[in-house]
């Protein structure tokens, strides 16, 4: 199998790094913890991707797959890069990541009123499913997305 290069940077975490991961987390509403990112080192559906260049840190993504579809439950670009097209640039990566794993559809939900996220996440061809209410633990509603990535990128 041809590995794309859009996926070349992209690589599984190492458990070292569970602590840094975490430490980026604490910006966010609801951050996740080393442990669990510990925890998924070992899982057979998930994987914590983190995506380097040139030795610098870009960001993190947690992709389950369970057969054909692909869950992206956290998505993490470094504030020093953002708004620079490395949003895009990463999700074209996993797409390629995905795609190579036989991936044919991308899910993810994100806080509705997170406009910035949900934008980025329409430029990149995900449609709205659904919005649920309340759906995280502020009452915050969330924007459930998919993408399918078939063979195009």
């Amino acid at each position: 199998m041809t590995v794309s290069p859009y996926e070349t940077e992209l690589r599984a975490m190492r458990m070292d790094e569970a602590k840094t991961l975490a430490e980026f987390e604490k910006e966010r509403p609801y951050p996740w913890n080393k442990s669990q990112f510990l925890n998924l080192v070992e899982s057979k559906t998930t994987t914590v991707l983190v995506w380097e260049e040139n030795q610098t840190f870009i960001g993190y993504v947690v992709v389950q797959i369970v057969e054909e579809e692909a869950y992206l439950s956290n998505f993490f670009v470094h504030p020093s890069v953002r708004r620079q097209g490395y949003g895009q640039k990463f999700m074209r990566k996993i797409f390629s990541w995905c795609l190579h794993r036989g991936v044919q559809q991308i899910t993810l939900d994100v806080d509705s009123s997170n406009a910035s996220a949900v934008n980025l996440y329409k430029k990149m061809g995900f449609g709205l499913l659904q919005i649920r209410a309340r759906a995280y633990p502020q009452g915050e509603s969330a924007a459930v997305m998919r993408r399918t990535i078939g063979n195009s990128l």
